[in-house]
């Protein structure tokens, strides 16, 4: 058992993933509990995007169970209390970044942005770019978006693939400011090839050829 905290519980109970016949992910058993920061390293290909995913609820394993607080990650209700952030930015073409946080603030049933994603949304000014369409962005500037918007609803657990991504020295250090204060509340997962940004976590995980190894 990795112990950061008692409040959220994050169970994997013989978790494997294939694809076709390559067995991509295997973790036995494994228990992280929270509020903590919790880094995920290893090479590409090791099956952090695919834990990550699964840890969600957004993929289904070839055998095994996720739970959140003893609920499986697969029902509706622990679903919505999980925030994923893949590693490249998704934004609605068609909607300015203020119309899209806002629409996901109104289906969380939030009056206001949850405190990560206000802190993110204030530390890398998008109220300067509020009103543009993904489009009309940079590289940067979206990914800065994506992380702000899909953080913007509150969540016991945030899992987050490679966010420095595109991201420069002065939004990285906004958003390891903004994580860490947002871990003392929340368990964060965060999948990286960031040594700067896996160096501030409380407990590293690394993944080698699909096993959970602690580091």
């Amino acid at each position: 058992m990795n112990s950061l905290s008692s409040k959220v519980e994050l169970s994997i109970h013989d978790l494997t993933v294939r694809h076709g016949t390559h067995l991509a992910l295997s973790v036995p058993d494994e228990m992280l509990t929270g509020p903590g920061l919790v880094a995920l390293v290893g090479p590409n290909g090791a099956g952090k995007t695919t834990l990550l995913q699964v840890l969600s609820g957004l993929a289904v394993p070839k055998t095994g169970t996720v739970t959140l607080d003893g609920h499986n990650v697969q029902q509706g209700p622990t679903r919505a209390t999980i925030a994923f952030v893949p590693d490249r930015p998704v934004l609605f073409d068609d909607i300015t970044l203020a119309d899209t946080q806002n629409h996901v603030v109104t289906l969380a049933r939030c009056q206001s942005p949850d405190l990560l994603g206000a802190e993110l949304w204030e530390g890398f000014a998008l109220s300067e770019v509020a009103k543009r369409f993904p489009s009309q962005l940079s590289r940067g500037q979206r990914q800065k978006a994506t992380l702000a918007i899909a953080l913007s609803r509150p969540a016991d657990l945030v899992l987050l693939d490679e966010p420095t991504i595109a991201l420069d020295d002065t939004a990285r250090s906004v958003l390891v400011s903004a994580l860490n204060t947002a871990a003392q509340r929340r368990l964060i997962i965060f999948a990286t090839h960031d040594e700067d940004l896996a160096s501030t976590a409380q407990l590293t995980l690394q993944l080698r050829d699909g096993k959970l190894i602690d580091d």
